[in-house]
């Protein structure tokens, strides 16, 4: 029993100490424009990233983690309503919060999934500060996060990936801004996005978090298991409708056909033009 309730005491104060750290992350700033094409373009950025997944249809937050003995865990109210991050977030506020999973008084954000947003770049954050501050006001007071024993000792050994800021380069170099069009550039700014599950080489393969992960796909221009016989036209009906060449329709999940499918025209037509540049690697090597 002594040993037991030292465990635990371990336990609460290892996860404690590293939960209540602060990060001293240098104030940002980027051109937030307040017009309506900035705000628009905002929007689609949002759209694209999936914040909608997270923080629900309306911004208002709700709650992502309810597991027993792990814990609950909100997600937070974005709008300027009660209880919301608009109210009170600077310019600065967001972009750290975006950027690097820290919130203004220096605490690591739960499950804030910045590695995916640190590959934005200034105009493109810029719009998506724009379209924050223009989201009507809801207001939505959520109870304060709540971590287990469980979720404790899950966060400590690796196995609850809690606080994002721990896995950032705070100081990795901001992507330039690339003209966007319909060109391979453009395409190869976009597709960052897709490296987390295709892999760096898009070559795709096993994906890593869990065996209950499907595979990903290979989308460099490899004939065999590629994307080399593909015209745009089935490149397009893929993203837009989740269909396959053959006919088969990929898993909704593992594909997340809900952003894909926002894609323009132009878009597509830059992701192809860049993945059908890039060299034929075989499946696997991601």
């Amino acid at each position: 029993m002594v040993l037991l309730l030292v465990a635990v005491v371990a336990v609460h104060f290892l996860s404690s100490s590293r939960l209540d750290k602060r990060w001293d992350i240098p104030a940002e700033t980027v051109t937030v424009s307040t017009d309506s094409a900035t705000i628009a373009h905002g929007a689609h950025v949002a759209t694209l990233l999936g914040c909608d997944g997270c923080h629900g249809p309306d911004l208002s937050g709700r709650i992502f983690l309810n597991a027993p003995g792990i814990g609950r865990i909100w997600a937070r109210n974005l709008t300027p309503g009660e209880g919301g991050a608009g109210a009170a977030y600077t310019d600065a506020d967001w972009v750290r919060a975006i950027r690097h999973a820290v919130a203004p008084d220096g605490r690591g954000l739960y499950f804030m999934p910045s590695q995916n947003y640190q590959r934005l770049n200034d105009h493109d954050l810029g719009a998506l500060v724009a379209w924050l501050r223009s989201l009507p006001a809801v207001d939505a007071v959520h109870p304060p996060n709540e971590l287990k024993l469980l979720g404790r000792f899950l966060y400590l050994r690796g196995s609850l990936p809690l606080v994002t800021a721990e896995q950032l380069d705070h100081t990795a170099p901001r992507p330039p801004s690339v003209p966007i069009g319909p060109t391979a550039a453009y395409g190869e700014y976009l597709a960052g996005g897709c490296r987390g599950c295709h892999g760096e080489t898009f070559s795709g393969g096993a994906i890593p978090g869990g065996p209950t992960m499907l595979p990903s796909r290979n989308l460099t221009p490899d004939s065999a298991s590629g994307i080399g016989r593909w015209s745009f036209e089935d490149f397009r009906i893929a993203m837009r409708f989740g269909q396959l060449p053959q006919g088969v329709m990929m898993d909704s999940v593992a594909m997340p056909l809900a952003m894909s499918r926002e894609f323009t025209d132009d878009e597509l037509t830059a992701l192809y033009t860049y993945f059908m540049s890039l060299p034929a690697k075989p499946y696997g090597n991601r």
